[in-house]
């Protein structure tokens, strides 16, 4: 089904605040896992790194099929040079915004609660790198970095539009988009742009790469850059999103089934071994099943907003609208209060709640009076309805 420009589909600004909102959570239970990361919890385990693998699994990938999505509409109805201006507006000006004010905040909130460890095991990581490796290996854009990512995409989103409209051929057929049969051509060719992940694939992992660097990565840069595509093409085609998002609960109950052995193949259980004692077949199941993990996720709650967030609410309009800000804010003070309950023996389920209601409560106040009645909310949401 095709949509006018000015309709607002609302099943799918909840769903991208929902993958925004995820992020807040996300980071916020890190200080809970054995991984690492600057602010540990005396009550860091290894359980609750499964929950974030789960989250990490498919979120940045939902949110960048819908920002093709979005991209495409916004393409088709403001042709290529107004596409662009509102691109710059929306993506390139915060983010420079940001660099002069969240990112610092972001680096002395981590500098200060590991007591500058965060920072020194950093540079003695990438001490022997030769420099201009630096440029693509430094996380100086930290949470920020699928911003710079839209950056690169979008122009390179133009020059393909353009050159489909000219070279007919290059077109996917819709059966291929807009049917189950999607899965054929996207699990084989996300698990291939996999391959190079996790350390240059000596490290099996069920979600993709992060590229925080001022350049980012090509391989991670062409994994998200399929879903961006993929988000894209169902905007084109008449039926498609109705069509891939039908059988919804089907999506959901395959990447259910195939999550616990992609993480046991990923090392977070130690199972792996005897599901697939070759090497060479784990590391291959390792790459179908995570991208079959994060292409069921992806399209199962395309199709679950659809069929339950419909309608509007204005509540949700409210949270759609303040999720941008609340993600690109969020870091520093998520931190902080990761250490303020680090050493407290209360419950990890407890402390966890309490620093992502205390971020959210903050920061949606903010929005309130300092964000959205200024300039600074114009520039992240357009105009005030």
């Amino acid at each position: 089904m095709t949509h006018a420009p000015h309709e607002r589909l609302h099943h799918v600004d909840a769903l991208r605040a929902f993958a925004m909102l995820l992020g807040v959570a996300l980071h916020a239970a890190l200080s809970f896992t054995d991984g690492d990361w600057p602010a540990k919890d005396v009550h860091a385990s290894k359980a609750p790194g499964l929950l974030v693998a789960a989250a990490h699994g498919f979120r940045m990938q939902l949110f960048f099929l819908l920002s093709g999505y979005f991209s495409a509409g916004l393409l088709r109805h403001r042709g290529a040079s107004g596409f662009m201006a509102n691109r710059a507006r929306r993506i390139a000006l915060p983010l420079a915004l940001a660099c002069l004010t969240v990112l610092p905040a972001t680096w002395g909130a981590i500098w200060f609660v590991s007591d500058g460890r965060a920072t020194r095991e950093l540079g003695e990581a990438l001490a022997p790198v030769p420099w201009i490796a630096w440029l693509f290996v430094f996380p100086v854009l930290s949470h920020l970095w699928f911003l710079w990512f839209l950056c690169w995409l979008a122009p390179a989103f133009v020059a393909a539009w353009w050159l489909a409209r000219r070279v007919p051929w290059l077109r996917v057929p819709g059966v291929l988009v807009r049917t189950p049969l999607c899965m054929l051509w996207l699990v084989p060719l996300t698990a291939i742009l996999t391959a190079p992940m996790g350390r240059w694939g000596t490290v099996p992992s069920i979600a993709a790469d992060l590229s925080a660097g001022v350049l980012p990565m090509p391989h991670v840069l062409a994994y998200y850059g399929a879903f961006f595509v993929f988000g894209a093409m169902v905007a084109s085609m008449p039926g498609a999103m109705r069509g891939i998002g039908r059988g919804w609960w089907a999506w959901l109950a395959v990447a259910v089934v195939v999550f616990l052995p992609a993480a046991a193949v990923a090392g977070l259980a130690p199972e792996a071994e005897q599901l697939f004692p070759d090497p060479g077949v784990r590391r291959i199941a390792g790459l179908v099943l995570g991208a079959t993990y994060a292409w069921c996720m992806c399209l199962g709650l395309v199709g679950a907003a659809a069929r339950f967030l419909h309608a509007e609410r204005p509540w949700m309009r409210w949270m759609a609208d303040s999720s941008y800000w609340l993600y690109v804010a969020h870091l520093p003070l998520v931190l902080l209060l990761q250490w303020a309950v680090s050493a407290s023996p209360v419950g990890a389920l407890a402390k966890f709640a309490f620093i992502v209601a205390a971020t959210t409560g903050v920061l949606l106040v903010a929005y309130a009076f300092a964000v959205r009645p200024t300039w600074i909310g114009r520039m992240l949401n357009g105009p005030r309805p």
